[in-house]
């Protein structure tokens, strides 16, 4: 149950965010657009360029959640771990570009309950048994 809702949030998740990408980015010009992203990479504790933020957070990131969504949907562990990994260096993006917040204390916050539930014993069967199902079936 836990890991259905996990990717399915994953995934709408990652649809919800390139969409909004691709809409900002075809839509609205680039003098309204440029104030914008210059502050919002200016605020964190590490300060990287606005590329690197809308390039990892707004491209790379919702695509491996939407990824990582559907094949841990059918038990796959490698979609587990590329998405507890990738959600890692998500909250050292949250933390260059918001530095120490609430935004970045909820994230923290989400990711330990996700984490939690991602690595619980019957969750953990769970993928063990769907990798031990795939081999059987790529042996016979």
């Amino acid at each position: 149950m836990s890991v259905t809702l996990i990717s399915w949030l994953a995934i709408l998740y990652g649809v919800f965010v390139l969409g909004v990408v691709v809409l900002v980015l075809s839509t609205v010009s680039d003098a309204v657009r440029r104030p914008f992203l210059d502050a919002f990479g200016n605020r964190g504790l590490i300060p990287l360029p606005t590329e690197v933020h809308l390039v990892l957070g707004g491209v790379v990131g919702p695509t491996v959640s939407v990824v990582a969504g559907v094949f841990m949907l059918g038990g796959r562990a490698w979609a587990r771990a590329t998405f507890i990994g990738w959600w890692t260096i998500g909250l050292m993006l949250v933390l260059s570009a918001y530095g120490l917040s609430v935004v970045f204390l909820m994230n923290v916050a989400t990711y330990g309950v996700v984490v939690a539930l991602l690595t619980r014993r019957r969750v953990s069967e769970f993928f063990r048994a769907s990798a031990s199902t795939t081999s059987a079936n790529a042996a016979s």
